[in-house]
C-alpha cells in the first residue's frame, strides 16, 4: 500500500494545494494522505480533515505516532486484514 506523507508548509505549492492536485487525479482520489505540520491547533486540524487529509501528524515527528497514523490509515483502507504495514 502507498501512503503519502505531505508537509503542509512547502515552498511554491503548499500541502493544501498539493492535496487538491492529488485528489483531482483518478489515481489520487482514494490515495491515503497524511499531513505533516507544526500547525496542529484544533482549527487547523479540522481544516486539514475537511480538505481531504486522512490524518495529521505533528512536527517534530514522534516516530511512534507516525507509525500509528500509518497503521490507522492502512486499517481504514479496508486492506489491512492479513497484511502488515510496509
Amino acid at each position: 500500500m502507498i501512503v503519502v506523507l505531505l508537509d503542509i508548509h512547502m515552498p511554491v505549492m503548499d500541502g493544501m494545494e498539493t492535496l487538491k492536485a492529488i485528489r483531482a487525479s483518478d489515481e489520487g482520489r482514494n490515495l491515503p494522505v497524511i499531513a505533516l505540520t507544526a500547525d496542529v491547533m484544533f482549527g487547523s486540524v479540522v481544516e486539514y480533515q475537511k480538505a481531504g487529509f486522512n490524518d495529521c501528524v505533528a512536527k517534530p515527528i514522534d516516530w511512534n505516532v507516525l507509525v500509528d497514523a500509518i497503521g490507522q490509515v492502512y486499517a481504514m483502507s479496508g486492506r489491512a486484514e492479513g497484511a502488515g504495514v510496509q
